[in-house]
């Protein structure tokens, strides 16, 4: 699908809220029921610091809403502090599992994550998308969860100065079965809220 891009134009965003100093928005996906979200935020971090909290992808359920595991699967790199200096490209796979009420399966999502930096050290991109065809450490978890269809998005940071960054998030999520379209919306919207706020506490836990 592809839909997103840098900054992610292509799509009509609405405002959906405003609080917390952090703005949430949403847009119409071409041929789908399901809606794209957007966030954004100030943080007292550095970049640094906000990729290396993104990219831990054994605590990724410490903070994303919805998210009740999270996993950095074998052969990645993600353990390792990085920096602009350290790696300006690199890539690593996710798998999460998303709560969804009963009597519906739990979403296993397998994903790919892309980083990038670009601005000498002060812009980088966490580009994800689901992992297809469906991958292989899956198959232990189907009888209790059902397999995300499609998932894609990009966090971008940028560095306002050493201590504080913007972090921006647009993302879109078709997880396939029964999940009705209006119940996932409103997930969304609420959870991208929820999560950016998670996500700064985490921040500023180890700051």
């Amino acid at each position: 699908m592809n839909f997103i891009t840098a900054y992610p134009h292509d799509l009509n965003w609405q405002r959906h809220t405003e609080k917390s100093d952090i703005t949430v928005q949403w847009a119409t996906v071409k041929n789908s029921s399901f809606k794209a979200v957007r966030g954004e935020m100030m943080v007292q971090a550095s970049i640094n610091q906000c990729i290396n909290q993104l990219k831990n992808g054994n605590a990724l359920q410490d903070w994303i809403d919805g998210c009740i595991q999270s996993i950095l699967l074998p052969n990645t790199s993600s353990k390792k502090e990085i920096s602009y200096e350290e790696s300006s490209d690199e890539q690593f796979i996710a798998q999460l599992i998303y709560a969804v009420p009963w009597p519906l399966k739990n979403v296993i999502s397998t994903e790919l994550n892309t980083l990038t930096w670009s601005n000498e050290g002060t812009r980088a991109q966490l580009y994800y998308q689901t992992v297809t065809p469906q991958h292989s450490s899956e198959k232990q978890h189907l009888k209790k969860c059902h397999p995300m269809k499609h998932t894609e998005g990009i966090w971008i940071v940028e560095a306002i100065d050493e201590s504080i960054s913007r972090i921006s998030h647009a993302g879109f999520a078709d997880p396939g079965g029964k999940i009705p379209a209006p119940l996932l919306n409103s997930s969304a919207l609420n959870g991208q809220e929820s999560s950016f706020i998670a996500l700064r506490k985490q921040l500023q836990k180890h700051a």
